[in-house]
């Protein structure tokens, strides 16, 4: 989502009828459409990876930036050195555009078009290039020089919205709203009010939109106003006062405008709808229906738009990002469940925030929240549609875009369709060994399912004593390998019967894996290594 307003490459062009540098192209195209995705998420139960993609980022970027969109049946991923789009239901490539050589600044999404904006790698006065193509075809459309400041979240991702890319003007005052299927312009407004500005510098920071409105911060002598704008007329909607430091999100023509005073809720026709609550970091915000989602760091806010009625519920754990389809939220935490053991996939909830209800199960993939922890170090874009998640990451320095789809439905859905009974005792894995007395286990909560018995404190060699965790029981071997994600910290080790074993130097941490068993110690020597050879021998006989 556009997050803040940033010049563009160079500043010398003043109109969209200025003649734009010609440069060479790598490009191709398609014919027709994809088919679209339904608006529905996945089904209850373990979600497996149906496909993924990878884009690598220029080798000497020192902060590689990745902009991604779902949008009319294509995944579209784009870097500084150009974009490809891809068929969001079997991952196939449909089209790609590249200027050799050159930057790409920026990318901007709305209404069936793709404008990708370029420069010359240091930016020079003059070689700025805007490109519309058809998302459907990859075909180009248009090409301008730079018309003027485009919104952009100081990464890729430009603000555009029902067919409208907002710009700032070199020179002048106002907005422009540019047509993003033909490069024209739509409309010129004069926003500020007499004896106020909104000057470029200070957008920086101002707005995360994803397009239903255009928000830009308003000085005058004093104060701040926050500016509403309407993306196919340039007209103000609204105005809201707030500080310097405010950041206005806009989601589906909702506001969430996060400033020093807390987070306050603005309906589409202007009115607060809540004030002054505090959002602590990270803070996210989604709409659905008549229904808001406002997240922090410890609590979940649903928001009914036409009461105002607020419902707050505690958080375990922040959500790293939100997604929307159909009547629920959907949104991505650091770990699985409640208690004494961690287990190991992150937390997938699907929020009804009409009806009140949550329902969480695993994610696909398992996320690193402190040393020793085995997963993914971040996962920061999530989409779902057509009944499957799409999640973005790093893998070994690519850009990493992975569809998942259900691939064992059933009950219950808050340990991935696999039922409690296939859950062995942690105590009873490891014949030859005995349990330290007395083997205390606290359960383990995943919604209203309750795990029992998933720790265990072994007596080693010298008295001493090595707690072994069940950490996750998956579908099949290969459901239980994809979840086993490790960094370089960790180091592949032999341990015998288990399909493959990984040691944590600190804190010391073994992870071992025995078919679809998953099982952490928290000692990495080698009598740490004969218990979780004799556990893992075990489990493959039962």
């Amino acid at each position: 989502m556009a997050t803040l307003l940033a010049p563009a490459c160079s500043a010398g062009h003043k109109g969209d009828d200025t003649t734009p540098p010609k440069v060479r192209t790598d490009h191709s195209t398609t014919g027709a459409a994809a088919a679209a995705l339904v608006d529905a998420g996945p089904a209850a139960g373990t979600l497996g990876e149906s496909w993924h993609v990878d884009t690598r980022p220029p080798a000497d970027s020192s902060d590689p930036q990745v902009f991604r969109r779902l949008v009319d049946g294509e995944l579209i991923v784009g870097t500084v050195t150009g974009v490809d789009a891809y068929d969001a239901g079997t991952g196939r490539a449909r089209w790609h555009y590249r200027e050799p050589g050159r930057k790409v600044t920026g990318y901007a999404e709305t209404s069936g078009s793709l404008v990708v904006m370029t420069a010359d790698p240091d930016l020079a006065r003059g070689s700025s290039r805007w490109t519309g193509l058809a998302t459907a075809t990859g075909r180009v459309r248009w090409t301008s020089a730079r018309p003027g400041y485009q919104l952009t979240s100081g990464g890729l991702d430009v603000a555009a919205g029902q067919g409208v890319l907002p710009v700032l003007p070199v020179s002048g005052s106002g907005v422009r709203g540019v047509d993003a299927s033909t490069g024209r312009t739509r409309w010129i407004r004069p926003v500020a009010e007499h004896g106020c500005k909104t000057p470029i510098i200070d957008q920086l920071g101002a707005q995360d939109t994803d397009g239903s409105l255009f928000a830009l911060r308003e000085e005058c002598a004093g104060h701040v106003r926050v500016l509403a704008l309407d993306p196919a007329t340039g007209t103000v909607r609204w105005a809201h006062d707030a500080d310097r430091r405010a950041v206005t999100v806009v989601r589906r023509g909702i506001a969430l405008i996060d400033d020093i005073k807390g987070v306050t809720v603005v309906a589409a026709n202007g009115h607060d709808v809540v004030a002054g609550r505090p959002c602590p970091a990270p803070c996210r915000f989604a709409v659905t229906g008549e229904h808001a989602v406002v997240t922090s760091a410890s609590q979940a806010l649903a928001v009914d738009l036409t009461s105002g009625k607020v419902t707050a519920r505690p958080l375990l754990a922040p959500y790293g990002a939100l997604a929307v389809a159909g009547d629920e939220v959907y949104g991505v935490r650091g770990h699985l469940g409640q208690g004494g053991v961690r287990l190991l996939p992150a937390a997938l909830d699907a929020i009804d925030p009409a009806a009140g209800t949550v329902r969480t199960g695993p994610a696909p993939f398992a996320l690193a929240e402190q040393p020793g922890d085995a997963g993914e170090r971040a996962v920061p874009w999530i989409a779902v549609a057509g009944r499957r998640l799409y999640a973005g990451y790093s893998v070994s320095g690519l850009f990493r875009t992975t569809s998942y789809d259900t691939t064992k439905a059933g009950s219950p859905g808050e340990l991935g369709g696999i039922p409690q009974s296939d859950w062995p005792d942690a105590c009873a894995v490891a014949p030859g060994y005995k349990a330290a007395s007395p083997p205390v286990t606290p359960a383990v909560s995943v919604g209203s399912v309750a795990l029992h018995d998933l720790s265990c404190a072994y007596r080693l060699a010298g008295d001493t004593n090595a707690s072994l965790d069940i950490a996750w029981v998956a579908p099949t071997p290969d459901d239980a390998h994809r979840l086993l994600t490790v960094d370089a910290q960790a180091q592949p080790v032999q341990v015998d019967g288990a399909d493959e074993a990984y040691a944590y130097p600190s804190p010391p941490v073994l992870w071992f894996r025995a078919g679809r068993f998953v099982m952490r110690i928290d000692q990495t020597g080698l009598d740490a290594r004969a218990l979780a050879s004799a556990a893992a021998k075990h489990l493959r006989t039962h």
